[in-house]
């Protein structure tokens, strides 16, 4: 490991002994690993059942602790962040689980533990059974404008907390808002920041292009701000099952979000409630200037919305 001191170092070991070949194995994990040759095995106390997804950074489990017997989800580290990053891929990680371990929300997934075991990081969480926003609408269509204000006044929440605790989230979109069944959890901190640490900041993160705010492709921090345009566009996401502004690549994307004029939400929604595109707009204003001052304000609008 490269890291300087036990600050950035992930912890080795768990207190308990395993047989063998009941473990996962030595090896360097790679960006290819699709996570099913490591189903059965054991990452400390947590067997890893299934594969839930896949991130930038890692593979997320579904796995039971046996020790505490629950089910737990397990982030394992199995990206190699490029050498030019000049970023070692374990202080990263390490990063992302103390961002989450600032913030105590009911609408946060909360960390239980990061750990390294036999050559593996890795980061224990809550489990929240129920499909991302991204899937709830891929799925079954574009919610309904009261269940989609209802998502966004918590997200809102739990952005509120987040910025509150000096994070930034970085990468806010469907993907990361996970609709349980007591109410939606704003997870995946792998882009995240902490502001009192700019000396940390890491390169290449920079969120996802659908969800950047026009700053951001200019080449600025991430920041509250953009953070709350990103939640914008996810909300637009989330009531017409499609992203506001497009592009056939990287370079229109970037002028869409630069130039282009946010289209009205009403125009795909039928009766939208006119709170609803009011809220887009103000989010996804073009100067950071000109969007909600904080989540908090954000969410007081969709409640004002929810209550009409």
């Amino acid at each position: 490991m490269n890291g300087k001191g036990p600050s950035s170092a992930v912890p080795d070991g768990y207190p308990l002994r395993e047989r063998p070949s009941d473990v996962v194995g030595l090896g360097r994990p790679s960006a290819s690993a699709r996570g099913s040759e490591l189903l059965g095995k054991k990452l400390g106390v947590f067997r890893l059942e299934s594969v839930l997804g896949q991130g930038r950074m890692g593979i997320v489990f579904l796995a039971h602790d046996e020790a505490l017997l629950r089910p737990t989800a397990v982030k394992l580290l199995s990206w190699n962040i490029p050498q030019a990053a000049r970023q070692n891929p374990e202080t990263w990680f390490l990063a992302e689980a103390r961002s989450m371990a600032l913030i105590n929300h009911p609408n946060v997934v909360q960390i239980y533990v990061v750990a390294k075991h036999r050559g593996r990081c890795y980061i224990a969480m809550e489990y929240v059974p129920g499909p991302s926003a991204h899937t709830w609408v891929a799925q079954k269509g574009p919610l309904s404008p009261e269940r989609a204000t209802t998502v966004l006044a918590q997200a809102a929440s739990a952005l509120q907390a987040a910025h509150d605790a000096g994070v930034v989230h970085g990468d806010l979109k469907p993907e990361n808002l996970i609709v349980g069944p007591n109410g939606t959890k704003l997870s995946d901190f792998g882009m995240a920041r902490r502001l009192s640490d700019e000396k940390a900041a890491f390169p290449m993160r920079t969120g996802t292009p659908f969800y950047t705010a026009p700053e951001i492709w200019r080449g600025d921090a991430t920041s509250h701000a953009s953070d709350i345009y990103a939640l914008g566009v996810s909300y637009f996401y989330l009531l017409t099952g499609h992203a506001p502004l497009r592009g056939n690549d990287i370079s229109s994307l970037r002028a869409a979000h630069l130039e282009g004029a946010v289209p009205d939400a009403e125009a795909f929604v039928t009766d939208l409630p006119p709170g609803c595109g009011h809220i887009i707009r103000r989010c996804m204003a073009k100067a950071a200037r000109d969007r909600y001052p904080s989540a908090e304000l954000l969410g007081a609008d969709a409640m004002s919305v929810l209550r009409k």
